[in-house]
């Protein structure tokens, strides 16, 4: 600190005697989950979702997609995915199945 800087009349800081031990832990605590839950995208993904309700229903439909299929029931049945207005959307179907309806 610069020598020409006077702190002797100076008051100290009353904001921390206000929130006392518990308002600290609580403020402390807040501050760790708000943090915790902050994620940092590179630039050209940022460009592709401008907005929040972009970027998490495109999360949500790879999670969807991701998520374990069912082994009874139809072999090749297709994961429906809802968009944020509810509609669904549903993938092209694959297999032979799909290749046989093209031709």
């Amino acid at each position: 600190m610069r020598s020409e800087y006077q702190l002797k009349n100076g008051r100290k800081n009353p904001y921390p005697a206000r929130l006392g031990t518990k308002g600290r832990a609580e403020l402390l605590e807040w501050w760790s989950h708000a943090t915790n839950n902050l994620r940092v995208l590179p630039d050209d993904v940022a460009r592709a979702f401008p907005d929040t309700k972009t970027t998490v229903e495109a999360l949500r439909y790879v999670m969807k997609l991701r998520a374990p299929r069912s082994t009874r029931g139809r072999p090749n049945s297709a994961v429906a995915v809802q968009d944020s207005r509810g509609r669904l959307i549903k993938p092209r179907p694959r297999g032979r199945a799909s290749r046989a309806a093209k031709r």
